[in-house]
């Protein structure tokens, strides 16, 4: 994905965008209750989302509840035994887990109805909410017909109107019931479950799907595509995603799911194969209407009543290196590793469109060269591991350098990918 375009998600909606590098703090449990331990591994955006589970043992465990260890538990309750099925709780602020969360725990289904849960969440007031992959499709774009969904609190898979899992010290317990999501059918209106607003009103919304081919200048088999269907360019406050592999074909047909209404539809093709590390030189782009770099001036492709859009062709262009930035440090940096990065905010952790890494910098100063490849206005951010490498990942710790372009008050960019452009900024070490 595009990180924050593409990921996340490029770019990620109760859309449970969970697994693009876009949160705000992953925990795992010692071990879920009816299912095997869960991972705290970050979910990335792999070829395929389903699970594989071909055993029917399904060990079960205590959570580990003791002050130190994992302070918040309880009992999942299902409609249905789901053996082998993925599930995911979080802790989270808003109920929207495409903009990030505090914290997450990913585990596997036993054969009870009851799957037991526990991890890690700072002391505070949440929405914390659960979803279960019955179908196997995932839950990057959110939880589909089938899957379970349920909130502490709310009633089915509807969210309470404001936060009430109150976490104070080293045992809280929340035990709270999963509902089915509604099965669709193309004559008929539901609820939609992807996206929940604070005063908990419905959105009823008719489906379509919207689909055509993307024209590659080179076939890329192998490579991972992503297809966003968004009402602006801006993937991180959400946008309706597809993704697949490439074959051997410089042709690759695309279908993309979304409500009724009018859209963007924006590409990004993995070519250089950075995964998860953002839009890199060299990768692919295109959006229907315009050839990259240039983009439609307005949403420019509708979906009405559950129609299917078809022959939405898109012919992809190389993306090129089109924002220098030099970024100056002290002496005493020289050696370590750095990266800069294009973000929507000013927030690393929870997801960004583009990234240039450099393992092992030398001097008092880097240039960076970044491909930022969807207008909009972005942040530049520097970082310089000096403590730890290579952990740029989890962001400036005590003793590492940290810039952002503008400080002391860091200003966004307005950010046209058929211009080209160059920054000079200073970090400073972190206290």
């Amino acid at each position: 994905m595009l990180k924050k375009l593409f990921i996340c998600t490029l770019f990620f909606v109760f859309a449970l965008m969970l697994f693009v590098n876009c949160q705000k703090k992953e925990e795992s449990p010692t071990s879920p209750g009816s299912g095997t331990a869960a991972t705290n591994t970050p979910i990335p955006g792999t070829p395929t989302n389903t699970l594989t589970n071909t055993s029917t043992n399904y060990p079960t465990s205590t959570p580990n509840t003791t002050p130190g260890g994992d302070n918040v538990s309880g009992t999942l309750t299902l409609p249905a035994p789901q053996p082998g099925k993925q599930y995911f709780v979080i802790a989270d602020n808003d109920t929207d887990g495409g903009n990030g969360f505090v914290s997450s725990v990913i585990g596997i289904c036993g054969t009870s109805t009851n799957v037991n849960y526990a991890f890690t969440v700072p002391d505070g007031t949440y929405y914390l909410y659960a979803a279960v992959d019955i179908n196997g499709t995932g839950l990057v774009n959110g939880p589909v017909n089938g899957d379970y969904v349920g909130f502490y609190g709310g009633s089915g898979y509807n969210p309470p109107g404001s936060p009430n899992a109150v976490v104070s010290g080293p045992s809280n317990v929340f035990n709270f019931s999963l509902a089915a999501v509604p099965t669709y059918t193309p004559t008929d209106t539901f609820t939609p479950t992807l996206t929940y607003t604070p005063t908990n009103t419905p959105t009823t919304a008719t489906y379509g799907t919207i689909s055509g081919n993307l024209i590659l200048p080179a076939a890329q088999n192998g490579k991972r595509w992503s297809v966003l269907v968004d009402n602006d360019l801006n993937p991180m406050n959400g946008a309706y995603e597809n993704e697949g592999i490439c074959g051997s074909s410089t042709t690759v047909p695309y279908s993309v799911t979304a409500p009724a209404g009018t859209y963007y539809v924006y590409v990004w093709v993995d070519a250089n194969g950075t995964g998860n590390e953002g839009a890199d030189a060299g990768d692919y782009f295109g959006s229907y209407g315009a050839t990259y770099p240039n983009f439609p001036g307005s949403p420019n492709v509708t979906v009405t009543n559950g129609s299917s859009t078809t022959g939405k062709d898109i012919t992809l262009k190389v993306g090129n290196a089109n924002v220098t930035c030099v970024v100056n440090f002290p002496a005493d940096a020289g050696g370590a590793d750095g990266a800069c990065l294009a973000d929507n905010d000013l927030d690393g952790g929870n997801g960004f469109l583009s990234k240039d890494y450099q393992q092992v910098i030398n001097g008092t100063s880097y240039t960076f060269h970044l491909c930022v490849p969807l207008p909009g206005n972005y942040y530049f951010l520097a970082f310089i591991d000096k403590v730890d490498p290579p952990d740029i990942n989890s962001g400036p710790q005590t003793g590492d350098y940290y810039g952002a372009y503008g400080q002391p008050t860091p200003v966004t960019v307005n950010i046209n990918p058929a211009n080209s452009y160059s920054f000079t900024f200073s970090t400073q070490v972190q206290q």
